[in-house]
């Protein structure tokens, strides 16, 4: 434990292991896929923004929270850490504190995969005029590298399985596995600590980007029409933006129906 005010350490030194760390990050090159709407991609390109939304407005009601299992069991790290220091253990207060947290994180969601994917255009688009951007991380962490975003990999876990209490991040990498598929790469980013976030108004913000360093190239929805691909290169050739597009070379897919309740998008 550090003193806020001096930086020097003020007690024992808690070692963490590998396999107690939640933190963890995909290969620099590792492709990462964001589906979307097509006016998000808009938005994206027009305003030079990559937009970030508040954790507690995302479909998830589980995000950010500690798992069932916090509330008996704890971690192997945060056991030795109540042992070194004069800290009570309380469930309740923790996920006080995180719940309280939720609404000062704001996300950024990426899919982590070689190749699209048909489940995730099923899941994330609901029209086929719809794209899916890819980036890599190194991108990605290139233009985030004058931000306070902290990025990771978000691990899979049953709610037997207990989230780590030594930091208040550490829920915001883990999800329940019924979520596996999304294989998820998030940025998480903050607004600075002395600026208040208004509950009923700030759902989101943006952090500015070039779109031409994060994005390799745009594929189009499997079910869009040539027309689709005209209006999107005329987009990008009004904003002076040069990106590869391309259809998807998938077999078309069926579309949500609006009021299909398993339709869970970002």
């Amino acid at each position: 434990m550090r003193d806020r005010r001096t930086g020097e350490f003020v007690g024992p030194i808690i070692p963490i292991k590998p396999a107690d760390n939640f933190y963890h990050l995909p290969r620099l090159n590792q492709r990462v896929w964001r589906y979307m709407e097509y006016w998000k991609f808009e938005h994206l390109v027009k305003h030079e923004a990559l937009y970030f939304r508040r954790s507690d407005r995302l479909e998830d009601d589980m995000e950010g929270k500690y798992a069932e299992a916090n509330r008996t069991y704890t971690t192997s790290v945060w056991q030795r850490f109540i042992q070194a220091y004069p800290i009570k253990h309380d469930p309740a207060a923790q996920e006080e504190g995180a719940l309280g947290f939720r609404y000062r994180i704001f996300l950024s969601c990426w899919h982590i995969n070689d190749t699209e994917n048909a489940d995730m255009w099923r899941l994330y688009t609901k029209t086929a005029e719809s794209v899916v951007v890819v980036s890599t991380v190194r991108k990605l962490l290139t233009a985030m590298e004058r931000y306070q975003v902290v990025p990771g990999r978000v691990r899979y876990a049953p709610q037997s399985t207990p989230r780590p209490e030594w930091n208040y991040y550490a829920p915001f990498f883990f999800k329940d596995s019924r979520f596996m598929s999304e294989r998820e790469f998030r940025l998480i980013g903050s607004p600075p600590d002395d600026q208040p976030v208004h509950i009923e108004t700030m759902t989101g913000f943006n952090l500015s980007v070039t779109p031409e360093t994060i994005i390799d190239l745009v594929k189009l929805h499997p079910n869009s029409m040539p027309s689709f691909k005209d209006q999107v290169k005329a987009f990008l050739a009004g904003n002076k933006i040069k990106l590869a597009v391309s259809k998807s070379a998938l077999s078309p897919i069926t579309l949500h129906d609006p009021a299909d309740k398993a339709y869970t998008p970002k």
